[in-house]
This record gives structure tokens, C-alpha cells and sequence, in this order.
């Protein structure tokens, strides 16, 4: 394998990284990602090196600060989970195959379905199938005899689809919200202020994912009004067109 190949195999690897469970399917130790990621940094900063691949001391240092973020977010979102396990109040073992089996099995199943079909992401893609293919058979041999009523089954399903929906990747909450403004500046040569609070607000409650969540929905864990229809109420009645005066020509 060249140089080049082995740069991009471990920039590949940051993606395999953050994500809440590891090899096992059990809930990452954070302090424990945040170390494996520097470590895979300064193996991506060895090869560039040695293949002549250029990274500048800014994107260095940018790329050591998000690092904390990424884990803390991790981090944030294992304790929510932990949160809204508490609160459905099951019994020990409903409790355990919830965790160990059925939050990884709907994690990856969601994470494949969100992947592209680009080229670039062809190796992810394959990662990903391999990681379902073992939560499917941990799933399918853990639920074996495991007693448990069909509806009270299907709730705890439709609950792990909506919490593995919640987490997102990204160094920052807000980060969809910069990377689409990013986008919408440099294809419009700049936004106006009036205009890039509107913009703002389209992301966080229009914008949808594969779940048909926005942003705000899954920040907050609510419902909001269907932000169209939200404006169509709230514009009243429109005014009337401006009366416009016909000038005659003049006879000669």
C-alpha cells in the first residue's frame, strides 16, 4: 500500500472512531476515545509526512481542539441515554438486552441508512455492514427466549430508533446549522444579516433527516409547529395591491 493510500486509511479511521459503542457494542469510555484519537492524529501527522502531504500548523492545532468536543459529545450524549433509560423505569434485565442489544443493533442500522453511496464512502459503507452484521447476530441469539410482551418489545424498538437518531458527530451542535450557512455564503457571495437569521431558523426547524427530525426537535425532545403553516397563521391578512392610475394619451 503507498503512502497516499495509508493517509487516507487513517483519516478513515477517525469515522470508525466516534461513535458511542466500540468493537464489543458497549458504551465507549471517553476519556479512553479522546486518547485513541490523538494517538490516531499523530499517525495521520507521521504518514502526511512521509508522503509529502502538507499539514500546516493551523490545521494542526484545529484539529486537536475539536478532539475534546467530539469525545464530549460522546460523552453528552451517553449521559442523556442514561438519562431516558431511568425513566422507563425497567426491570433489570429488559434493562440490560435494551443497552447491550437493542441500542447498538438500531445505531448501526440507522448509520448505514444515513451513509452515501459516493465512491469516497464505499469503505465506510462496508464498516458499517460489518458492524450491523454483528449487533443483528447479538440481537437475534440475546432475544432468544427473552421474556417480554410483543407491544412492550415494540415500544422499546421505536424508543432506540429515536434515541440513536439524537446523536450527532459533529465537534458542535451548531456545526450543520456554520456548515450550511458556509454553503449558502459562498454560493450567494455573501448573506445579509436579515437574511442569515431566517436562514438560521429554516435549518434548526425545516431541515429534516432520515427520521424526518429538524434540529431544534432533537435538541429539545418536543414537537414544533410545521414552520410553514406556523408562518401562514401568523401572517394575517394581506394587504391589498397598491391602486394603480392609467394615463391617457393625449389627442392630437
Amino acid at each position: 500500500m503507498d503512502r497516499n493510500n495509508q493517509y487516507q486509511q487513517a483519516r478513515q479511521q477517525i469515522n470508525k472512531q466516534i461513535h458511542p459503542f466500540n468493537e464489543f457494542d458497549q458504551l465507549v469510555c471517553c476519556e479512553k476515545l479522546e486518547i485513541d484519537l490523538r494517538h490516531l492524529f499523530t499517525d495521520i501527522k507521521s504518514i502526511a509526512q512521509k508522503a509529502n502531504i502538507s499539514i500546516t500548523t493551523d490545521q494542526a492545532n484545529k484539529i486537536l481542539n475539536q478532539i475534546p468536543d467530539l469525545a464530549g459529545g460522546v460523552q453528552h450524549w451517553q449521559d442523556y441515554l442514561n438519562v431516558e433509560i431511568e425513566k422507563l423505569n425497567l426491570k433489570q434485565e429488559h434493562k440490560t438486552w435494551l443497552l447491550e442489544t437493542l441500542l447498538p443493533y438500531a445505531y448501526w442500522q440507522f448509520n448505514l441508512s444515513k451513509i452515501s453511496s459516493k465512491h469516497r464512502d464505499k469503505e465506510l459503507k462496508q464498516y458499517y455492514k460489518q458492524r450491523l452484521e454483528f449487533s443483528e447476530l447479538k440481537y437475534k441469539t440475546l432475544s432468544k427466549g427473552f421474556s417480554i410482551q410483543e407491544s412492550e418489545k415494540q415500544e422499546l424498538i421505536d424508543w432506540a430508533v429515536k434515541i440513536v437518531s439524537s446523536f450527532q458527530r459533529a465537534s458542535s451542535r451548531v456545526e450543520g446549522r456554520n456548515g450550511y450557512l458556509a454553503f449558502i455564503n459562498h454560493a450567494n457571495k455573501g448573506i445579509p444579516k436579515q437574511r442569515k437569521k431566517i436562514l438560521t431558523i429554516i435549518h434548526n426547524f425545516d431541515i429534516r433527516n432520515a427520521n424526518r427530525s429538524t434540529p431544534a426537535e432533537r435538541l429539545f425532545d418536543r414537537d414544533f409547529p410545521n414552520l410553514f403553516e406556523f408562518i401562514l397563521n401568523d401572517l394575517g391578512k394581506l394587504p391589498a395591491s397598491r391602486a394603480r392610475t392609467m394615463k391617457t394619451l393625449a389627442k392630437h
